[in-house]
């Protein structure tokens, strides 16, 4: 048992967002988020592995969050001295909790400290690079230390470990050549062309996040087991489930650069766009993806359009394999609300990259938590206490042109959703948010209407937005030029029977307060990815 004097540390970086986003540029943002990631692997655990802190036991560090068992407390707040420094050091603020009892020190917030830059380095004028700390130089120091410190360059760090495996020399290696990351995306620089062309050379990208599924319900299981066992189980899960994220991140990583080389392949002159700089000799070929933050049960990646549902479904499939399996090699298991498995889902925006991406990424973790609460719809009821099922991987998406300006609820309440009076229903021109199953059987619906021209799938939407009439009318001025397309939407000869085709016919909920019956398509969500995918057809020339 542990002495009476034994207390908890816990840290919090805090407004991690805010950090990364601090400054609007890309490789700014790269190596704010390589800096949280360094800190929680490199600095915080170093620190705590120090022989002047022999005693400490670090619980777990990841996602900006850190737990310590410390001997005594003159010792904790040694520890935390320590730790305020380094952060400081960086820009970053930090706040502690510290109790005898760790549920308490994680949940509360005894200090805080916020970083404010030294009043001897606050002369001159604002930093040029981000317009934060005023500075007399063309750059201030903590905006530098973001991209090199001690010849680390910040923007490369998760391609030590991300891959790794994948570096080696094969069919589009060859011994002169490196695979790395973008971390620019202009035609201001070698590397921001690089960066340009790995993305299709349009002004298009994917931004995803990714968060496990039903972390909350662990942490409640958690909490009926032994003091002892459950330091143990904490510490475990908290270091299986970091691995879980990462393992599943370089697979599918693994898989983009599979489906990528194959299509290079098939246009063997774009490769030469690809290559940048040479370091150590070698030439680099830019990848189609970037990882922002890779840990805990957290992911953050930019990617091409064409294969950000290639990286989702091959994230969702390695993320429960792996955790399956980490499971199985722990006597007592590691998640005991799910039957030791976990699943994944995600949040998927396809937008321009001239979109600023603190903007994009809130609008993706909006969709994020919408495919999050799909999964929890099928695991309701379950107490947390018993073994049960963990919610299926789920994924919601969407597709914006212009600046955004409103939610994915407004936006589907506006364009996709309406009460159909003929029908006296609800109509739901979308089944978004899906599981990754669903989404299997969207793309197979997509590929049908592949040869569906273009000025027929534009008018889809629009007409479904109409009463049961007006579109039996669409669908009869269609006739036999789309016979697939007009079979899938039709819904019989009368707006009061159930509808046919592709169409989904659902009862109120009385619980959920519903008060009309539903009928819902996927059509229009088949056609969307095909909107996407004509996008990407046709390259953009960035200006200077």
């Amino acid at each position: 048992m542990a002495d009476s004097s034994t207390v908890y540390l816990c840290y919090d970086l805090k407004g991690i967002q805010s950090f990364i986003f601090a400054v609007p540029r890309l490789k700014y943002i790269c190596g704010g988020s390589a800096l949280i990631d360094r800190f929680d692997r490199d600095i915080a655990l170093g620190i705590s592995q120090e022989p002047k802190f022999g005693l400490v036991e670090c619980l777990f560090t990841g996602g900006g969050k850190g737990a310590f068992k410390c001997p005594d407390t003159p010792t904790a707040e040694q520890l935390m001295d320590t730790l305020v420094k380094e952060a400081h050091q960086d820009g970053l603020s930090i706040s502690f909790g510290l109790d005898v009892r760790y549920s308490e020190a994680a949940l509360q917030t005894e200090r805080s400290f916020p970083y404010l830059p030294p009043a001897t380095k606050m002369g001159g004028h604002p930093c040029p690079e981000s317009g934060l700390y005023p500075t007399e130089e063309t750059e201030h120091e903590m905006i530098r230390r973001r991209v090199w410190q001690h010849d680390d360059h910040l923007a490369r760090r998760y391609e030590k470990e991300l891959l790794e495996p994948i570096n080696v020399p094969g069919a589009l290696l060859d011994e002169a050549e490196r695979l790395v990351f973008f971390h620019e995306v202009s035609e201001d620089t070698e590397n921001g062309r690089a960066g340009h062309a790995a993305l299709g050379n349009r002004n298009r990208w994917a931004v995803i996040t990714m968060d496990g599924n039903d972390m909350g319900r662990q942490h409640q299981a958690g909490k009926n087991m032994a003091k002892e066992q459950y330091e143990s189980w904490l510490q475990a899960m908290s270091a299986g489930l970091d691995e879980t994220t990462r393992s599943a991140c370089k697979q599918g990583i693994a898989k983009v650069i599979k489906a990528w080389k194959t299509d290079l392949e098939k246009d063997r002159t774009s490769k030469n766009d690809l290559f940048q700089d040479f370091r150590d000799g070698k030439r680099n070929i830019t990848l189609p993806i970037r990882p922002l933050v890779v840990g805990g049960d957290d992911i953050i990646v930019l990617c091409h359009v064409s294969y950000a549902m290639t990286f989702v479904k091959s994230v969702c499939e390695a993320f429960e394999h792996h955790s399956r399996m980490l499971a199985q090699n722990r006597k007592g298991g590691l998640w005991p609300a799910t039957g030791d498995c976990l699943t994944i889902s995600a949040g998927v925006l396809y937008s321009p990259i001239s979109l600023p991406l603190a903007t994009a990424i809130s609008y993706a973790e909006l969709l994020l938590a919408s495919a999050k609460s799909r999964g929890r719809e099928e695991t309701d009821g379950i107490e947390p206490e018993k073994n049960g099922v963990p919610a299926p991987a789920c994924v919601d998406w969407e597709s914006v042109t212009e600046g955004v300006i409103d939610t994915p609820a407004a936006r589907r309440q506006r364009e996709y959703i309406f009460r159909d009076l003929d029908c006296n229903e609800k109509v739901l021109l979308t089944t978004r948010p899906m599981t990754l199953d669903e989404y299997a059987e969207l793309e197979v619906l997509k590929n049908h209407y592949r040869k569906i021209p273009g000025t027929i799938r534009h008018e889809v939407l629009k007409n479904l937005q109409a009463a049961f009439w007006d579109r039996k009318v669409f669908l009869a001025r269609l006739g036999k030029r789309t016979h697939s397309l007009v079979q899938d939407l039709e819904e019989g000869d009368q707006p009061r029977q159930p509808p046919r085709g592709k169409w989904v016919h659902r009862q109120p909920d009385p619980q959920r307060g519903e008060q009309y019956a539903r009928r819902c398509t996927p059509v229009p969500d088949a056609l969307l990815l095909l909107e996407e995918e004509h996008r990407m057809s046709f390259e953009t020339i960035l200006e200077d």
